[in-house]
């Protein structure tokens, strides 16, 4: 957005000794962002007011003549020029030697200097709008034509020969570039107006009042109002104007026009931008005589309506998009641009005049939609209060007299069906205080506050505020915006800065913060698996493959999509989502998750009473995927048992299932994980027909879901030093045949401890076969034999290995296998 500095001043007296830049800084520092100071004299510099005063022909171009032209008081130069409007007494725009130009209006800037130009010297050059940079506030006619300043001295501007270009077109003006994305929140400062209230309040200045005009309609009837969606459209205000004319606007106001980049139209086009540009309140003019019925209805558009709007495009509407329509069509959309149909014309007379206020959502929507962003759509989308809709009328009814005295204003209707309730807030100065971090009085608050338009009452230990209308749009509204207002007033880069208070105290040891990374640092570090993060929010047909059901989970009300509205109550779903993505280009791999997960059966421990929040517990689950049932299904299990011990708990115990298998656990594989004596998770290796639903096919699929909450509530197991041995250790293997029943677990711990020396056993292999009677099973372990006292001889290994096979024979009817 873009805001001249001579129009701010026309509205607020500024500190004489203020800077642009000062200015543009202060503006950063408490309100909005200022992207950039522009100042116009810059672009004119070595450009001044020339006068014509003898005009001769060019010996050797027919295209071209000789100017002689008074630069400046008694210096008269000559310039060559081909401008085909070029007359004797014509003050004209003369580039002097070192101006910049555009050379017909196109490519860079061109540096002018004293040249002969077919044999006679041209002192600099009499300049075309589009050379430089005023096409929209003097349109060329003709390609050749000149700018012709002589007009402007009928309308009471003076003119001499040697003044500078910027000064004697009230271009010496200075333009902030506004960052609109900062402005999102402050639809009061799309207008002149609006920043102008806010420079006042920033420096302590006098704020200009706006005009205010009594109106008084001779004839009520000539205009009927209805807002049919009071819900879209809150006030709407609808004047009747007669004896208008559709005349050539004021130069000062195109002038401003141009300076905010809009092209000069006619007298009655260009003050509803006027006055948009002044207040930041979109306006509208219609032809009376083309409005059918002498009616206006806001409503919503009926579906086969269309509309052809002011760009001359033809547009369907839809039932959601908010009209103005007269008695017969629709005449524009409502907020965003007017109707073709409807618009002036030469030959209008009798306007009406619009300014309404209307709910932002809904213009925004149809804005998109259309894909017309309009100046207008730009400020209503963000939300304008409906009081600016009145200042609207006053102020363009102010200027309209001014600018044509045969005007009259024959009726005024003012529909406003559902005025706002003023906006109030209450706040107490040591919530203030305590948000800013610095000693505040009661007194300085205040007039802050009403600097910004609030009305300020005592209360209490506080304040009761109500809130201005122009700010009461969803910008304030708590008391921690308040604070906010007090706070850039002040400045926020005068705010003292105190340091927080620092207390050292001794660290506080967390495990269920612990535990979570050290599973994460284990499966990773230790274990080689793959870290994944998926969505809470999980496809229907991997909920169905971990066998549960979709309707019973926790629904959101707002889902990415159809099949993902609902959310996990186990990390399992979305461990076969990672394997079915990774199978396609991985055959073995492995992947884990640690996540919260959404338990609809319970209620989370912390929520408060007011809104019963599901249970989240902390789950770690893993995916084992290889090509082989056995190999990766030993896999899990190994890493399952690793990852106990890992985290500082007591070695996994694995059982049968006493309950119900897991769903989606093929048939005699699931196992319950047991720690310290209470069940932690389960194993299982994937059925088939749940890998189906789950679309894995071709490998095999193991997985794990382990509670980190119970995990957590589980005794760590204390980590004791122990030296490394100084003897040598010594390993030797064993293969016995024992029963298909006996366990591996069961031998292992019936190992330790069974002679003093046995410091470890691990099991080699399994075997089934000829050698092998039925029902039995050969078993070949790895015993470690480790001698603080010294090394370990040949007899000691012997007297271990006898002790070892008589203690599995006594315990599980273990026979040494032959060789």
């Amino acid at each position: 957005m873009k805001l001249s500095l001579q129009w701010l001043k026309e509205y607020v007296d500024l500190p004489s000794q203020i800077t642009p830049q000062k200015l543009a800084y202060d503006i950063t520092m408490s309100t909005v962002e200022v992207e950039a100071v522009h100042q116009l004299k810059e672009e004119f510099a070595g450009m001044v007011v020339g006068q014509v005063l003898e005009i001769s022909p060019h010996p050797k171009a027919d295209r071209l003549r000789i100017a002689k032209t008074l630069i400046a008081p008694g210096d008269a130069r000559t310039v060559v020029c081909g401008g085909s409007n070029l007359t004797p007494g014509m003050f004209v725009a003369l580039g002097l030697p070192g101006a910049l130009v555009r050379w017909h209006g196109e490519g860079e800037p061109v540096k002018l200097e004293i040249t002969k130009i077919r044999g006679v010297e041209s002192f600099g050059m009499i300049c075309a709008s589009n050379e430089v940079g005023l096409a929209d506030l003097f349109p060329a006619t003709a390609e050749s034509e000149i700018i012709d300043l002589t007009p402007l001295t009928k309308m009471g501007m003076e003119l001499a020969p040697g003044m500078p270009l910027a000064e004697a077109l009230g271009l010496d003006d200075v333009i902030l570039h506004i960052d609109n994305k900062s402005l999102t929140n402050r639809p009061d400062l799309w207008g002149h107006y609006g920043m102008a209230r806010e420079l006042a309040a920033i420096y302590g200045c006098t704020l200009r009042p706006l005009p205010s005009q009594q109106l008084v309609a001779e004839n009520v009837d000539l205009l009927r109002v209805a807002i049919e969606d009071p819900q879209r459209c809150s006030r709407y205000i609808g004047t009747v104007i007669d004896g208008c004319s559709v005349r050539e606007t004021p130069f000062w106001m195109r002038r401003r026009l141009h300076l905010m980049g809009q092209r000069s139209i006619n007298l009655l086009v260009d003050l509803t931008n006027y006055v948009m540009f002044a207040l930041g309140q979109p306006v509208h003019v219609f032809d009376y005589e083309r409005v059918a019925g002498k009616q206006i209805v806001v409503r919503r558009a009926k579906r086969g309506e269309y509309l052809q709007l002011l760009d001359g495009k033809k547009y369907d509407l839809l039932d959601q998009d908010l009209i103005i329509a007269d008695g017969k069509a629709p005449v524009a959309l409502a907020g965003v641009m007017g109707g073709e149909v409807s618009g002036v014309a030469a030959t209008t007379r009798r306007i009406v005049f619009e300014s309404a206020s209307f709910e932002p959502i809904g213009i925004r929507r149809s804005a998109t939609r259309l894909g017309l962003r309009s100046e207008s759509s730009m400020r209503f989308e963000k939300g304008i209060d409906a009081a600016r809709a009145r200042l609207a009328v006053d102020l363009f009814l102010k200027l309209l007299k001014e600018s044509d005295a045969g005007t009259k204003v024959l009726s005024c209707c003012d529909c406003f069906p559902n005025p706002p309730k003023a906006l109030t807030v209450e706040v107490e100065l040591e919530f203030i205080e305590s948000r800013i971090g610095q000693k505040l009085t009661e007194a300085d608050v205040q007039r802050r506050l009403e600097s910004l338009g609030f009305q300020v009452s005592r209360a209490g230990k506080g304040f009761h505020l109500v809130v201005p209308t122009w700010r009461a749009t969803g910008d304030v509204s708590i008391a921690e915006d308040i604070v906010e207002e007090v706070a850039r007033l002040i400045g926020y880069d005068n705010l003292q800065f105190v340091p927080p208070p620092v207390q050292l105290t001794q660290a506080v040891i967390q495990p269920q913060f612990a535990i979570v990374q050290q599973t994460r640092e284990h499966l990773s570090a230790r274990e080689g698996l793959n870290e994944v993060l998926t969505y809470p929010w999980i496809e229907e047909n991997f909920l169905q493959a971990a066998g549960i059901d979709p309707e019973k989970c926790v629904q959101l009300q707002s889902p990415p999509s159809h099949a993902a509205r609902a959310l996990q109550p186990s990390l399992i779903p979305g461990m076969l989502f990672a394997a079915e993505r990774n199978a396609r280009y991985f055959k073995s791999f492995g992947v884990f998750q640690v996540s919260r997960v959404f338990d609809p059966s319970a209620v989370y421990p912390v929520c408060g009473k007011s809104e019963k929040l599901p249970a989240q517990p902390r789950l770690v689950a893993l995916a084992i995927v290889g090509e082989s049932d056995r190999d990766t299904y030993l896999r899990a299990k190994g890493v399952v048992e690793g990852l106990l011990p890992g985290v500082k708990r007591s070695a996994a115990e694995f059982r049968a299932l006493d309950v119900a298998p897991p769903a989606w656990a093929a048939k005699g594989s699931a196992l319950e994980v047991c720690c310290s004596g209470k069940s932690v998770g389960a194993l299982g290796l994937l059925s088939l027909p749940a890998a189906q639903k789950a679309g894995i096919a071709d490998v095999a699929v193991a997985l794990a879901e382990l509670s980190i909450d119970t995990l957590a509530s589980l005794p760590a197991q204390i980590s004791n030093y122990k030296a490394l041995p100084q003897y040598p250790m010594v390993d030797f293997e064993l293969s016995l045949i024992f029963d298909e029943k006996v366990r591996w677990a069961d031998i292992a711990r019936s190992l330790i401890g069974c002679d003093p020396l046995v410091v470890g056993a691990a099991f080699l292999d399994e075997y089934r076969g000829e050698q092998v009677p039925a029902g039995k099973k050969s078993i070949s372990l790895r015993l470690t034999l480790s001698d603080q006292k010294g090394t370990i001889n040949s007899e000691q290994s012997a007297k271990v290995a006898n002790s070892v096979v008589e203690r599995l024979k006594s315990s599980y009817g273990a026979e040494l296998r032959a060789s």
